[in-house]
């Protein structure tokens, strides 16, 4: 037979006196199979550490997506380019004109 990590009342009423040794109250009035952990093995909640990979998944999968739009290009040059494009803003036509005859 199988034990259950957690009972309600009921079924621990329903449990033999031996049985009922083996097990735990929790704050919520539940009953939690009492198990020694050996070596990485051990009864514990971890629903908050599932939930805490998964958002780290989702984010890790949101990253490698912005980050594909930036494929192929070098930082260096595009900061160059950028660079240039600032310059260019504040030219202005007569002196492009001035400066291609000179």
């Amino acid at each position: 037979m199988a034990l259950a990590a957690i009972i309600k009342d009921e079924a621990y009423n329903g449990l033999s006196n031996d049985l009922k040794k083996e097990y735990v109250k929790q704050d919520d009035g539940t009953y939690r199979l009492d198990v020694t952990p050996v070596g990485d093995f051990a009864l514990e909640n971890v629903k908050g550490l599932k939930t805490a990979l998964s958002s780290e998944r989702t984010a890790r999968e949101a990253a490698e997506t912005k980050l594909k739009s930036f494929d192929g290009l070098d930082g260096a040059k595009a900061r160059d380019a950028l660079k240039k494009v600032e310059e260019m803003t504040n030219w202005k036509p007569e002196d492009k004109v001035k400066e291609q005859i000179e």
